[in-house]
């Protein structure tokens, strides 16, 4: 894309954060949900845990995240800790 030669790509989401700030392309379709772009993703639990409402019942416990180029395995699981439960995941 920064070499001008690709006229259009198929990307997730992290990559297009990447490529826009590289290239300042532009998104020209996205999913969308009641008319809003959305991302969805799961958190994955032991049946034996007592956790019925994150973060409430998660204090003291760990949480594993994927690879920080992931989108859904980092980016989004991140920036919903970060902004609704205001707590930052500590990278070691």
């Amino acid at each position: 894309m920064q070499s001008g030669q690709l006229g259009i790509a198929w990307m997730e989401s992290w990559g297009y954060v990447i490529a826009n700030a590289a290239s300042d392309c532009r998104a020209i379709a996205t999913e969308q949900y009641d008319g809003k772009p959305t991302y969805q993703a799961t958190i994955v639990e032991r049946p034996s845990l007592p956790i019925a409402r994150s973060p409430d019942d998660t204090r003291r416990r760990s949480i594993s995240f994927a690879d920080v180029g992931s989108t859904i395995g980092w980016l989004i699981p991140h920036f919903h800790a970060k902004t609704r439960w205001k707590v930052g995941p500590r990278m070691f």
